[in-house]
């Protein structure tokens, strides 16, 4: 299901971390089919032109998209440090991916238990059967997948609960 997002018109600083989250390499054309043209882009002078999208999503989720057309390097930005959930909004094939830690920089293993939340999102049928679909994810995450998944399932009830319950 595709969820929407919205393409902010000013880089909205005070809700982004200054950090850099991650970073990797995309396609171009993957990024400009996805997301459109670019929020700004560097003046057409510049030796490095380097794209700019600056997007919330209807969960809320904030991300800062900063590509440099040379090099399909792309930097994350968010206001959470959840970067499956960007990922999985981004929506684009990201290779080489990298973590930014404040000491070093670390590859990214999508699955890394560092990068995973403590909630679940549970699915329930009409017989009643009782089954877990995620798990691991940030409150976030979770409440995004079970907002995307309900109404396109009306056989299913989805619900977010703490991984412990």
């Amino acid at each position: 299901m595709t969820v929407a997002f919205t393409k902010l018109t000013a880089f909205p600083r005070n809700r982004l971390l200054e950090d850099e989250l991650a970073h990797g390499r995309v396609r171009e054309l993957d990024l400009l089919a996805r997301f459109g043209p670019p929020s700004h882009e560097t003046p057409a002078s510049e030796p490095d032109p380097t794209f700019f999208w600056d997007l919330e999503w209807a969960c809320g989720l904030v991300m800062g998209l900063q590509f440099d057309q040379l090099t399909e390097q792309l930097v994350l930005r968010l206001d959470e440090p959840e970067i499956d959930h960007a990922l999985r909004h981004l929506g684009v094939e990201v290779r080489d991916l990298w973590s930014i830690d404040a000491d070093t920089a670390r590859r990214l293993d999508r699955t890394d238990p560092a990068e995973q939340g403590s909630w679940g999102l549970w699915r329930e049928d009409r017989n009643e059967l009782k089954e877990r679909v995620a798990a691991g994810l940030c409150r976030r995450d979770a409440d995004c997948r079970a907002a995307e998944l309900a109404p396109g399932d009306p056989a299913h009830r989805y619900w977010v609960a703490p991984d412990d319950s």
